[in-house]
């Protein structure tokens, strides 16, 4: 997954290759990884992986947006050629702020400092979250089910995600996520019952005995 390091390298390039008085760039993305059970059986295991930049210039109160998911050097050169274009063909916006700085941003503007933590929502024990280990949760969940006489359908995911915004006046915060979601269906002759569970937190808030079926009356 990109790191603020690199997401800072990455700015650095696209604020050479800028014209503007100031350019902002946001970042977004991770990877997400899923799988997938039906009839007490696994059928699907997928994952994918994306990053995007979105570019923001200025030029004298006139200011756009164009994105990319691409970083080598072309790319980046388009997508700020795209971002200056629309900008510059904009009308002036005569409410338009100039971009925080680090000082502004942090809250501390005014004289004060920001004094509240922001808690970390990133567990590693939940990024390196494996195909095989939600493939040990799923035969959990299967045994459940057999021991009830029952069928089971669901998925069960895991992933890590990133936001981050980086700009010209020396602003440049990060943040990160991870998230694990299991959604169960269990299936008897006459009823069914379904129970779904989202953590961002680490693997082990994830107790797979608690997962017990809950049916009710169609």
């Amino acid at each position: 997954m990109l790191t603020k390091e690199q997401a800072g390298d990455i700015f650095d390039r696209i604020k050479k290759l800028s014209t503007a008085d100031e350019v902002e760039v946001l970042f977004s993305g991770g990877r997400f990884a899923l799988t997938r059970f039906a009839n007490n059986t696994i059928h699907q295991n997928v994952a994918e992986e994306n990053h995007v930049v979105s570019v923001r210039t200025v030029f004298e109160g006139k200011t756009a947006r164009a994105f990319t998911n691409k970083f080598d050097e072309e790319s980046l050169r388009q997508v700020v050629r795209s971002s200056e274009s629309l900008a510059k063909v904009q009308h002036p916006d005569p409410d338009l702020l100039p971009m925080p700085d680090l000082r502004e941003a942090s809250g501390s503007a005014g004289g004060g400092a920001r004094t509240t933590q922001i808690p970390s929502r990133h567990f590693a024990g939940t990024a390196a979250i494996t195909p095989e280990l939600r493939a040990d949760g799923v035969k959990k969940i299967v045994g459940v089910a057999e021991n009830h006489k029952l069928t089971t359908a669901g998925v069960f995911s895991s992933g890590e995600s990133f936001e981050g915004i980086f700009n010209s006046r020396g602003l440049s915060n990060w943040h990160t996520q991870t998230s694990a979601e299991v959604s169960i269906t269990m299936l008897a002759g006459d009823s069914s019952g379904w129970q779904k569970r989202v953590r961002r937190m680490s693997r082990t808030s994830i107790r797979w005995c608690s997962l017990k079926p809950q049916q009710r009356k169609r």
